[in-house]
């Protein structure tokens, strides 16, 4: 027998807004690493870790 998982609203709803918000707050960090000189920010430059904000987001829309 294989029990699949359940997830009520409410559980669901709370993914959503935590994925919302999680969203807005890269979306933020994408505008502002665009906005800076080009310089290293721990182990890669700032726009190239826009570049990979601005991939994921394109992925998954």
């Amino acid at each position: 027998m294989i029990i699949e998982p359940t997830i009520n609203v409410s559980q669901l709803q709370g993914i959503v807004k935590e994925r919302n918000e999680y969203r807005r707050l890269l979306d933020e960090c994408l505008y502002i690493l665009n906005s800076m000189p080009n310089k290293k920010v721990g182990t890669m430059k700032t726009y190239d870790l826009a570049s990979k904000i601005d991939d994921v987001f394109r992925r998954f829309q």
